[in-house]
């Protein structure tokens, strides 16, 4: 079967674009840890004979002269993004830091075989920057620019010198539906929510429980939040927000592996009175079945479970761990209100993405998102608000901004005849609840004209993601027919 995979693989290393993507994936590249991949890129650039620059986060900027003929066309720059988001399912063995992405081809379709994320987002951006870099296409003079930590800050998007650039027309590449072209996305920040509760010896006759929530679908905290498919942290502590009567003490609480990603699995080590046990167990197996009739759709096989365990010496007091249930559930969760425009589109979400607990305390790290500054504002009060009640610390980090919707940009007209020509069908035109980095490069370059475009993939920031390769080919031949387009 590894040889059959192999050779299936073999057959893509001749295709303009999905080339360059299977070499992406040797390269390991979560977010902030790109310099192996920026590396490779420039060098890559140079053995092309491009004009390349590196940037101080490690952004990689390629220019290619105009075409024949079309030296007197206004530049368009292509831009995406590095680094990836690294999920892995239960039991799977990869060190994000040096393996290189397990990918396959199941027929149509690239997949990792549900091991862990496949990094389409954004490879396939990156990767079909790299056709138009390379193969034998007319456009005018073209810039491109490979960033870094998307996922987490926009790093490397900020960082763009804006005089740089001599484009005031981009494309970016960071799409996931094809035959769609999006004109606008929300704005940002990571908040860090610290609960100090420091750890008192457990007492005698108290017995130790495991708890863990496992079987959420999980995905990406922009796209997916509005698709029903929970948080595993804020359900597990809709859970132990009932178990609090039974005297409960948390000493470690573990969920998420990073704020951008829903969480699909939560787990707690708690010490509570022994004779108190078998209350606790039939709590869960209760919260459990109303789990799975509220999930049935999205999380089938979700489980909720509680096993003896040895009793930890110490624990959080009750005091403090009620404290944390309270914060759990006061701060901002899920979606807060849907765009007026927009009506399918979220306006303002919050995602604790993660949650840990270390014998000082709480630490809670949220992703918040907004259309708007003004309801990014009111998301982040009432995080200051729970934090002042509750006596905990709020820190903001990794803050990025929105990009409003222009319905007279000249990209968007020209990429929706070029989508219909090619789909046979007007594309679907929209603003999303994600962050896209067309608004720092907006921010570096005054007046850009920016739209986005991608190939079809799915499953994004899950082990479950998946990539169509007959639309790789289709959105191909759309960006190779903008870049020919003449004004």
């Amino acid at each position: 079967m590894a040889q059959e995979t192999e050779n299936s693989l073999q057959e893509l290393k001749n295709d303009p674009v999905l080339k360059h993507f299977l070499k992406i994936c040797e390269y390991p590249h979560p977010s902030h840890h790109e310099q192996a991949l920026s590396d490779y890129l420039l060098g890559w650039g140079k053995a092309q004979g491009l004009e390349c620059m590196r940037g101080r986060e490690l952004e990689v900027y390629l220019r290619r002269p105009a075409s024949p003929g079309y030296e007197k066309q206004p530049p368009i720059l292509l831009q995406a993004h590095m680094d990836m988001v690294c999920e892995k399912a239960p039991g799977v063995q990869q060190d994000f830091d040096r393996d290189p992405v397990p990918v396959m081809r199941e027929g149509d379709l690239l997949t990792t075989g549900g091991k862990t994320t496949l990094g389409a987002d954004n490879g396939l951006g990156v990767a079909l920057a790299m056709a138009a870099l390379t193969e034998d296409v007319p456009h005018p003079e073209l810039e491109v620019l490979f960033t870094t930590a998307e996922e987490d800050d926009f790093a490397g998007a900020k960082a763009a010198q804006g005089n740089w650039f001599h484009a005031r027309r981009m494309i970016n590449l960071d799409n996931s539906v094809e035959n769609e072209i999006i004109v606008g996305s929300s704005g940002g920040s990571g908040m860090e929510f610290t609960l100090p509760a420091l750890q008192t010896e457990v007492p005698g006759g108290w017995g130790g429980v495991k708890i863990e929530l496992q079987g959420l679908a999980g995905g990406h905290s922009g796209e997916d939040i509005h698709k029903g498919r929970g948080c595993a942290n804020v359900l597990l502590a809709r859970f132990l927000a009932g178990a609090l009567e039974l005297g409960l003490r948390l000493a470690d609480v573990r969920g998420g592996t990073f704020r951008v990603a829903l969480t699909r699995s939560s787990r707690a080590l708690a010490a509570l009175p022994a004779e108190k046990l078998p209350a606790l167990q039939a709590m869960t197996a209760q919260f459990e079945k109303e789990l799975r009739a509220e999930y049935q759709s999205t999380a089938p096989h979700l489980t909720l479970t509680a096993v003896q365990s040895d009793c930890p010496p110490k624990a959080a007091t009750q005091a403090d761990t009620e404290r944390f249930v309270r914060a759990m559930l006061l701060l901002p969760s899920g979606i807060k209100e849907m765009n007026g425009a927009y009506h399918e589109v979220v306006e303002a979400s919050c995602n604790l993405g993660e949650v840990y607990q270390k014998e000082s305390g709480f630490t809670i790290i949220a992703e918040v998102r907004a259309a708007h500054d003004s309801t990014l504002e009111w998301q982040l009060t009432q995080c200051r608000m729970a934090a002042a009640v509750l006596g905990a610390e709020v820190r903001l980090f990794g803050d990025y901004p929105g990009w409003a919707p222009n319905p007279d940009s000249a990209m968007l007209h020209l990429a929706k005849q070029k989508m219909k020509d090619e789909f046979g069908t007007a594309p679907t035109v929209r603003a999303v609840h994600a962050g896209l980095e067309s608004g720092a490069m907006m921010r570096a370059i005054p007046g850009l004209d920016a739209i986005s475009m991608g190939a079809a993939h799915w499953g994004l920031h899950s082990p479950g993601e998946t990539a169509s390769i007959p639309s790789v080919g289709r959105t191909w031949r759309v960006l190779q027919a903008i870049l020919a387009a003449k004004e």
